[in-house]
């Protein structure tokens, strides 16, 4: 069973609004199944409930995120790439999904929004007599 997308396809036509005529809407859910793949390995998270069946505590921007993955892999021409190196160019086929990518800022993002308990902290290296399971030795500052 495959967990629920972080976005919609609402999600997409609110951040691209031009792109509502003219698109498959299985291939955008498909595409938005496969962002939120990408994202959720990232994060090292899965934002459900324990059924997974539905989301559970996603993190402001997230939807976002995925939204915009989806918008980047349709906005770029079916199986269109380029690479130029001065004079030596060539192009590749490739499909959308393909071109489903985080950017530098976003990956920031989702680490401190998937950060859990995370942060400085101590941890105490002394404690009671007893506390590692021995015994007080009186002769321990010879």
């Amino acid at each position: 069973m495959s967990l629920p997308s972080l976005a919609t396809l609402t999600d997409v036509f609110a951040r691209a609004p031009e792109m509502q005529s003219g698109l498959d809407p299985l291939q955008v859910e498909a595409l938005l199944d496969d962002a939120s793949a990408i994202l959720r390995s990232f994060a090292g998270r899965e934002w459900v409930n324990t059924t997974r069946d539905a989301l559970e505590d996603v993190p402001d921007g997230v939807t976002g995120i995925v939204a915009l993955m989806v918008i980047r892999a349709l906005r770029v021409p079916e199986g269109v790439t380029q690479e130029t190196v001065g004079n030596y160019s060539v192009s590749y086929a490739v499909t959308a999904s393909d071109r489903l990518y985080l950017t530098k800022t976003e990956k920031a993002f989702i680490k401190r929004a998937a950060a859990r308990g995370t942060g400085a902290f101590s941890v105490d290296t002394y404690g009671a007599v007893g506390y590692l399971g021995i015994e007080e030795d009186a002769d321990w500052t010879l």
